[in-house]
Parts: structure tokens; sequence; C-alpha cells
């Protein structure tokens, strides 16, 4: 009976091991996957201070930020750096002045003072300035902006003239009218050259009137900067 029953018991132990086998494996085993992100731990350091957890998990380009510490400039080899006119404070660029080399300037000999033979039936009731534009091999240039400023009589006058209008004092010729009568002044009226945009082509010349109805014409011709050129250095404009 003994022996019986210890049978029975044994049996019964086995039975509720088996049972609780599967229990207890599950118990034991590996932890399932956790979904914490993993973070680690920068190796670098900065200056003795250690560095931040940098998460293994990648972000949005629109979270990124980047700070920039300095400034990149990039020197190409062989051009020199160029220096920013520095802004002033009503937002416009501080420029130096410049200087150019006129495009045209008065003909040796001009102002020339003459009667008025271009409207003889006025006579002494005109006064005006003429004469006509040349390129450096004496063709006439057309097109070309004449301005007259300055006082007549103690009043100013600013006119315009283009250069290609006035055929009677030439294919390039200009004129513009002064005043109905003959007036003295002493380099108080001056004449410039501009092209179609506005831009100097010429220094102002500063010129006299003369109360003369013998000169009342003034005739300035100009011609282009490299003509006087041509009167010093025949050889270098002749050769073929």
């Amino acid at each position: 009976m003994f022996v019986k029953m210890s049978l029975s018991t044994v049996l019964v132990l086995f039975t509720l091991g088996a049972c609780a086998l599967p229990f207890a494996l599950d118990f034991w085993g590996p932890a399932p996957p956790s979904d914490v992100t993993e973070t680690v731990e920068s190796l670098l350091t900065q200056e003795g201070t250690p560095a931040s957890p940098v998460s293994t998990t990648a972000s949005p380009a629109s979270d990124r930020i980047v700070n920039p510490t300095s400034t990149l400039t990039l020197m190409l080899p062989g051009v020199a750096a160029t220096e920013i006119a520095p802004v002033s404070e009503d937002g416009a660029a501080s420029r130096n002045t410049l200087t150019y080399e006129p495009l045209y300037i008065p003909q040796i000999g001009s102002p020339v003072w003459l009667p008025n033979f271009a409207y003889p039936e006025l006579g002494c009731h005109w006064m005006g300035v003429a004469g006509q534009v040349l390129s450096w091999d004496d063709l006439p240039i057309r097109n070309l902006i004449i301005e007259v400023g300055g006082f007549l009589e103690g009043s100013e006058v600013l006119k315009i003239g283009l250069t290609g209008l006035a055929s009677i004092y030439g294919p390039g010729g200009y004129e513009i009218i002064l005043a109905d009568h003959s007036a003295d002044s002493r380099q108080t009226m001056w004449i410039q050259i501009h092209n179609l945009a506005g831009e100097d082509l010429s220094d102002k010349l500063y010129f006299d009137t003369f109360a003369d109805c013998e000169r009342n014409l003034i005739l300035i011709n100009f011609v282009q900067a490299k003509a006087f050129l041509k009167e010093f250095l025949p050889l270098l404009f002749n050769q073929p």
C-alpha cells in the first residue's frame, strides 16, 4: 500500500511538473522587444563637456537646425578678392567719385563766333549754338543728345537738341536756339553730349555769348577723343 501510494504521488507530481514547465520557460525566457528608442552615448567630448545622448531614430529634415558658426569665403585661384562697398543707413551703398575719359572733345578751334547764316532774314533777332559731332575719322554721328544749360541775362537756360536734325551745319548737325536777340554772357553757358540713355559722353564746355549781330551764332563741333591723336601720330592711324 505504501509503495502504491508512493507511485501515485510520483505520478501526480510528474503531471503537475509537466503542466507548469511551459509557464516556467515562458517566464524565464527573453523579454519581448521594447518600443522605447535606444540611445547611445557619444564617445567624443568637446572641451571636457560630456556629449548629450543622440537618438538613433532618424528625424525629419525639417526638424534639423544647423547653426553656422562662421562664414565660408570661397576664393578662386588667380582671382583677387573684391571689397563690397559698405551700405549707409539709408540703404544706399557708398561709392567713390568716379572719373572717366570723355568720349567726345571739342574740335580744335571750337567754339567759333559767326553771324547767323542759317536764318539771314532774322538778322539780330536770333542767337543760338550749333555744330556737328564727328567720329575720329571725320564721319558724322547722329542721334546723340546735345544739352545746353546755364544762365543768360539772369535767367536759367536748359535746352536739348539731337545730332543729325540740322543738316545745314553738316550730316551730323545740331542746333539749339538760345534767344530771340543777341546777349552778353561770360562762361555762364555750357554744352554737353549724352547718349540716348542719358549717360555723359563729354565734359561740360563753357562758352561766351556776345550782344553782337556778327557773333550771334556760336559754332561748336565735337570729335571723338582719338581724333587729336590723328594730328600728332598720323603714321599710327594710316597703317594698312
